[in-house]
């Protein structure tokens, strides 16, 4: 497996800002075209679901709780890490201050594959855990 630096340019670090930028935007058809057609995720605390069973509801829940005027939220990823292999990324990351999980930390795997010159998410694993040293992983 190739590790890629969090700060280098690459068409994988680009998929993920688009994944992103598309979630935090509220944006549906982007950020459905972020995932392959037949993408799999795990959260918290569901069993394995589809893009449109998970991320529906949550967009909606969402939009209903923004400030007035408000069209987006801020994530902030720590700790990115990618490593591939062929057309094949793991891409993990954490998430703080997950508004309805605070004093938690959100731990981000993203499984991605190479379709037709894009980067896309196959699988998503979202997990959250208390925030303290010791949970950690390191990249």
């Amino acid at each position: 497996m190739t590790r890629i630096a969090a700060d280098s340019s690459s068409d994988i670090e680009s998929a993920i800002d688009e994944f992103l930028y598309a979630f935090t935007h509220i944006e549906w058809d982007r950020f459905r075209a972020t995932f392959t057609d037949d993408a799999t995720l795990f959260l918290f605390p569901a069993e394995r679901s589809t893009v449109e069973d998970s991320f529906g509801p949550l967009f909606r829940t969402i939009r209903e709780r923004l400030p007035p005027g408000s069209s987006s939220f801020e994530l902030n990823p720590e700790d990115v890490d990618i490593r591939t292999s062929g057309d094949a990324a793991i891409v993990t990351f954490h998430l703080r201050n997950l508004g309805a999980w605070p004093g938690q930390l959100g731990r981000r795997t993203l499984v991605m594959v190479q379709e037709k010159d894009h980067w896309r998410i196959a699988h998503l694993h979202a997990s959250i855990c208390p925030d303290n040293a010791q949970m950690r992983c390191s990249p």
